[in-house]
This record gives structure tokens, C-alpha cells and sequence, in this order.
């Protein structure tokens, strides 16, 4: 958010917090924009707050002059084409400066305090919005609702968005996405969707996308080797090192190699880079050392990462192998709202690569066969998901076409190499896993219903440990090209599940409603608007990894069955975290 707040050329400096429930940017303008009189103090407390949906109020607030507004009202437009609803801040408040501590973090307690001034109410205009304006108010318990009033700024949530899209549905009797609810800036915004017949968007063409930049073809044809072979490379580039499996996978090379880590993160400085790769090591109970944890301030959605030409080629210089696991994982999203972090993100590791000549192994996800033409069949490691037909999630389309770009990139003369995991679930030895992902939430909601939702397919899953040992090893052992896939053919049922848990099998639509009763107190919450009424189907392709299991198994890397001594790691951990 800060990353995409301090992008807009009129804003010098940004933080971002969440107070009561609300985020709320702090910006400074850049010089060229003047200030009014009451933000041009030097007190880091007098401040120019703006209501993030009241943009004709925006001059007026704290006497902030029209320049300012038309930054703030600029901006907001800006963050609405970049972020989720969820995300957009409740209120902007200009301040001279950031007032940061001594180590270069936001000092919160010398920043004003937000106010709750929203702006004046702005009554909805036609039969649409007006209707739209009572589910809202009746789903959010307020009184009233504006047209040009935010779903989340009103306090709206995941949970809430699905029983307002099956409201709109009865009221209005249009079938509204999800994903149009949740990337609306506005009511009036939503209900100009839903008048122009406009609410599913239009598929983008993903074989364009997939189409090679002519820039990279010419550095792929240009680009020099490296002396320094990948099996001894002097640094590794990582992206993703803040995540779930990032954070395995910078413990998994720092034990596999002598190379300094270089971790590409959203941060300051160096210093608070590398900080926080090591805080993300503690989270999930792994270390390594701090003296080969290279931290590199950037932005995977930025051009050059954010960095200016020198330092990118720099980097590029440095770095001798790169493994691109970074990415925006959400799949409530559209393609469009994903492409700048998982495909442009991609473009610039390939661009990194070809100017130094090193190594690309990209982290991309088995999820690029979920389309028709792979259903129901076998898929290795070489067959190409070159039909990206029938991808249902934006997530997965992203992901397809920056794949794709990776082998193009490939053919025109890079080194890349395709790691494909499917669910990567939590540590196969301590039952460890990512507490806020889908799976850990699913199982901890089967734990506090007693019951375990009825479905007609088996779940795989791949421990952290084994995706993250396989790839970091063939990184730091391989210099061949090649795909490489990490799925679990040991499944599991759901019937399996519930006998591990000691649960009952209830029926999807029982189940359903059981969640949605349960609001907040469960784990799923922030899921259960993606929860459809029809019971779930799932024919996925029958995925043989057998090239790349013989490979790990060779150094003694072996995924273990998804059975329940697995699952009961898994639920001991998620019970040892609820006391």
C-alpha cells in the first residue's frame, strides 16, 4: 500500500496504519505541491485528514489549497486501479513530515490522531443505487449509505460481501462476481457495473499477454554468461522472502549453500529489508545467518523493481542465480489487479537475468494446468500448459502467462528453469504451517464445528519442507533447463479428514450455512464469501511428477504421504496455537 501511495508523483512520503479497525495513510507532498498553511507547519501534529470518499471535500478540509486536493482526488483514483477495495485507506491526513525513530521506523504515537469525518453524505441516485444503498445499509447496520460511499470503509468484510452479493441477487435479480463487489471504488461505481450490463469483465486475451516484450528478446539474444557456474554461485536472489514458503525457502539455500542471500523486499532501507526476512525466518520457527542475509529494498510491480538503471544493473551484476518466488496470491482477484506484481514482477526478474546472465528459476504453480484442455488427464513435467482456456481465477490466469513469458524467454536464449508446486501445506516435522492460507483455515473451522464438509475429491498436499528443499536444492545443484512439479499423489478424502479429526461428515450445503452462521469467530471467515451454494467439484489433472521425484530422491528428498499422522501434526499445532 505505502509502495503504491508514494508511487503517484505528487507524494513525497507515505505510511500506512490500522487503527480501530481502519487504515489510515500519512502522506507529505512532494515540494512542487503547495501545502496549505495549517499542513505547512513544522509540527509532525498538525495535519490536513481527508475522507478517502469524499473527494469534493477534500479542499476543505483543514483549509488544504485546490493543488492538494487534486493530488489527494489524483491519488485516489490511482490506488482504485492498483488495490483491492479492502485495502484503500478509510482517510488521508497530509503531514509536513513522517516522523520516524531512530532505526528508521514510522513513529505511530507522534502522528495526529485520524478523525471520524467521512465527508458529507451523498444521497444514491436512481433505482439502482438506491437499492444497492438499502443492502448495503442492512448488511453494514448503518443508517444510511451514500453514493459515494466504499463497501470496507463502512465496515464492510469478506463475510459480509457474501451475503450482500446473494441480497443484490434476490433484490435486483442480477448475479454480481464477487470480485465486482470487492474491486468496486463506490456504490455508484457498482451500480454503474450492474446498468451497463458490465459486471463480469471482459477475459483478457492471455496469449497476447504471454507475448515476449521486444526488449527482452534483444537482451536474451545479447546477454553475457556468467563465469561463476550456478552449482557455486557467490549470491543468490530471492523474491518472496517475506512469505509462507519464501521464508523456507531462504532457510533451505542458506543451509545448502555458502552464497549470500539477497532478498528482495518492500522496505526503506537495507537495514529494514533485512530485518524483515529475519522477523518472517522467527515466525515460522527457522533461522538462518544474519551476516548472509542480504536485504534489497524494491517492489516487484515497480519497473526496474523501483530502482534506477545503475542499481538494477548493479543487482544483475551481484546476483548469480535468481529464484523468483515472489507474487500476489489472491484469488478474488481480477488479472488485471494482479498482472503488475505476478507478470510485470516476472518481465523484470527476466530482465535481471539477461543483464547479468545469470540463472531465472521461477516459482510458478500447477494451478496453469487447471484449465480444460489438461481436466482429467495425465500432465508431467513435459507436457506445456500452452491452453490457458477455462482458467476460472485470475490468480491462475497471472500465473499462466508468466510461465509462459519464462519459456518464451527461454527460447529466446535464458536460462530458466519452471518450478510448479500445487498446495504447498504446512511442515511435514512440526506441523507448522501458514495460519492465515486457505487449507490451515478450513482445517481449524472443521475443529471448532466438529464437522468436516462432505466433498467428492481428495486434497493433496506437498509439506512445506519438501517443496522448499526440492527447489532450493536444484537451484543451487542444477544448470539445466527444465520444469519441475511438487504435487502429493498420496491424497487424502475428506471422509479421511473427518476420521483423523474424530469429526462428523456433513453435507457441503449444511456446512455452508454452519460457516456463514458462525461469522467471525471462525477461522474461514475471511473466505466464506468465496463459498458457493452448489456443492464444490474439482477434476483436476492427474499430475505424474515422477522426473522430478526421482531427482530430489536421489539427494534424499522424499515428500511424505498425506496421511493422517500428517494431519495429526497439523491439527496438534493449530490446537497448540488456540491455548
Amino acid at each position: 500500500m505505502e509502495a503504491a501511495i508514494a508511487a503517484h508523483p505528487g507524494i513525497a512520503d507515505a505510511a500506512v496504519i490500522a487503527k480501530d479497525d481502519r487504515l489510515i495513510a500519512y502522506l507529505t507532498l512532494t515540494p512542487t505541491t503547495p501545502t496549505s498553511p495549517t499542513s505547512a507547519t513544522t509540527s509532525p501534529t498538525s495535519a490536513t485528514p481527508i475522507s478517502a470518499n469524499a473527494a469534493d471535500a477534500v479542499g476543505r478540509a483543514g483549509g488544504a489549497g485546490e493543488r492538494e486536493g487534486g493530488v489527494l482526488e489524483g491519488l485516489r483514483r490511482r490506488l482504485r486501479g492498483r488495490l483491492p477495495g479492502h485495502l484503500l485507506p478509510s482517510q488521508f491526513i497530509v503531514v509536513p513530515a513522517i516522523p520516524r525513530t531512530a532505526h528508521g521506523k514510522v513513529d505511530q504515537a507522534a502522528l495526529p490522531p485520524p478523525d471520524r469525518r467521512t465527508g458529507e453524505h451523498v444521497p444514491p441516485v436512481g433505482a439502482v443505487e438506491t437499492a444497492l444503498a438499502r443492502v448495503w445499509a442492512q448488511a453494514l447496520r448503518v443508517p444510511e449509505v451514500g453514493r459515494t460511499d466504499n463497501f470496507f470503509e463502512l465496515g464492510g468484510h469478506s463475510l459480509l460481501a457474501a451475503s450482500v452479493v446473494a441480497q443484490t441477487r434476490r433484490v435486483l435479480g442480477v448475479e454480481v462476481p464477487l470480485r465486482a463487489l470487492l474491486e468496486s471504488a463506490d456504490l455508484s461505481d457498482l451500480a454503474a457495473l450492474i446498468e451497463g450490463h458490465r459486471v463480469t469483465e471482459d477475459d483478457p486475451d492471455l496469449a497476447a499477454e504471454a507475448a515476449l516484450p521486444a526488449d527482452l528478446v534483444t537482451l536474451a539474444k545479447t546477454r553475457e554468461v556468467l563465469a561463476t557456474p550456478a552449482t557455486s554461485p557467490s549470491a543468490v536472489l530471492v523474491t518472496g522472502a517475506t512469505g509462507f514458503l519464501g521464508a523456507h525457502l531462504v532457510a533451505q539455500l542458506a543451509a545448502r549453500t555458502e552464497a549470500d542471500i539477497l532478498c528482495l523486499v518492500r522496505a526503506s532501507d537495507e537495514r529494514e529489508a533485512a530485518a524483515r526476512v529475519l522477523d518472517n525466518l522467527r515466525s515460522h520457527g527457522l533461522e538462518a545467518d544474519p551476516a548472509r542475509i542480504v536485504g534489497v529494498p524494491g517492489d516487484l510491480a515497480q519497473e526496474r523493481y523501483g530502482m534506477t538503471p545503475d542499481a538494477f544493473a548493479a543487482l544483475a551484476r551481484r546476483t548469480g542465480v535468481i529464484c523468483h518466488n515472489g507474487g500476489r496470491v489472491n484469488f478474488a482477484e481480477s488479472y488485471a489487479r494482479l498482472r503488475p506484481v505476478n507478470v510485470a514482477g516476472t518481465l523484470e526478474a527476466m530482465r535481471l537475468a539477461a543483464l547479468g546472465g545469470s540463472r531465472l528459476h521461477l516459482v510458478s504453480t500447477l494451478g496453469v494446468f487447471l484449465g480444460d484442455a489438461h481436466r482429467g488427464r495425465p500432465v508431467t513435467e513435459l507436457d506445456p500448459p500452452d491452453d490457458p482456456e477455462g482458467l476460472g481465477s485470475g490468480y491462475d490466469q497471472s500465473k499462466w502467462v508468466a510461465d509462459r513469458l519464462a519459456r518464451e524467454g527461454r527460447t529466446a536464449g535464458l536460462r530458466v528453469s519452471v518450478h510448479r508446486p500445487a498446495r504447498v501445506s504446512g511442515d511435514s516435522r512440526t506441523g507448522r504451517g501458514n495460519a492465515g492460507d486457505y487449507f490451515s483455515r478450513l482445517l481449524a473451522t472443521c475443529a471448532a464445528l466438529g464437522a468436516v464438509p462432505d466433498l467428492p475429491f481428495e486434497e493433496d498436499l506437498a509439506p512445506v519442507d519438501y517443496v522448499a528443499a526440492g527447489i532450493a536444492h536444484l537451484v543451487v545443484t542444477s544448470d539445466a533447463d527444465g520444469e519441475h512439479h511438487y504435487f502429493n499423489g498420496a491424497t487424502i478424502s475428506y471422509a479421511g479428514i473427518a476420521r483423523a479429526m474424530g469429526a462428523d461428515l456433513m453435507p457441503w450445503g449444511r456446512w455452508r450455512s454452519a460457516v456463514l452462521e458462525g461469522g467471525e469467530r471462525l477461522p474461514l471467515a475471511p473466505f466464506a464469501a468465496t463459498l458457493p451454494e452448489q456443492t464444490p467439484r474439482f477434476e483436476r489433472p492427474l499430475f505424474d511428477c515422477g522426473r522430478t521425484e526421482k531427482l530430489l530422491s536421489a539427494a534424499g528428498i522424499t515428500c511424505p504421504p498425506a496421511d493422517t499422522a500428517l494431519l495429526d501434526r497439523y491439527l496438534g499445532h493449530l490446537a497448540a496455537g488456540r491455548e
